[in-house]
């Protein structure tokens, strides 16, 4: 239970610095200038200037076809980073969404373990009032039996709390929510 509850928070802290992350690195694509418009005119224009050269010796566009040149691949580059940075957003989501989830399991398995928690404590509480009950000998076989018959039930029960715990536990690990 207590690993569930460090995953989730470990899982918060991981959102916020990647969100942080993401955040920093959008506003870096947000300094880029341009568009596509800006993009394609680049292109004509350098394909312009490419054959303008062709046809000239003194090439007088050579600087200005370098220059685009770098400007396009500096463009490709943003475009790739600007995908990477959506998959961060996405994988963010996605962690979130499993944090949720998390939280609603560990939820509920402390509610599990808080109704046993207490059931263990009443049903103790009732056997040791019973033990220290004092009475005719005849009534203290029967309340000995009575006792015995709680003990022996609740030994069963508190088998079955410990079969649930470990499934329980079990599935958690085989969806790997905790390790064992």
């Amino acid at each position: 239970m207590s690993e569930l509850s460090i995953i989730k928070d470990s899982t918060y802290n991981f959102t916020v610095d990647f969100e942080n992350e993401i955040e920093s690195d959008g506003r870096e694509i947000v300094k880029y200038e341009g568009g596509t418009f800006y993009r394609y005119c680049v292109i004509v224009l350098l394909n312009l200037a490419k054959f303008l050269d062709v046809f000239t010796e003194k090439k007088p566009c050579k600087e200005y076809v370098a220059k685009s040149e770098e400007w396009l691949d500096k463009n490709d580059k943003i475009e790739e980073f600007g995908i990477q940075l959506n998959n961060k957003r996405k994988e963010v989501e996605m962690v979130k969404l499993f944090s949720e989830n998390l939280g609603s399991i560990v939820m509920g398995i402390s509610r599990i373990e808080t109704f046993w928690d207490s059931q263990i404590g009443s049903i103790e509480h009732l056997i040791d009032n019973l033990k220290r009950l004092k009475s005719s000998s005849r009534e203290r076989i029967t309340q000995r039996q009575i006792v015995y018959n709680i003990e022996h039930k609740w030994k069963n029960v508190e088998k079955e709390c410990q079969l649930y715990y470990f499934a329980m536990k079990k599935l958690l690990h085989e969806n790997r929510y905790v390790k064992v």
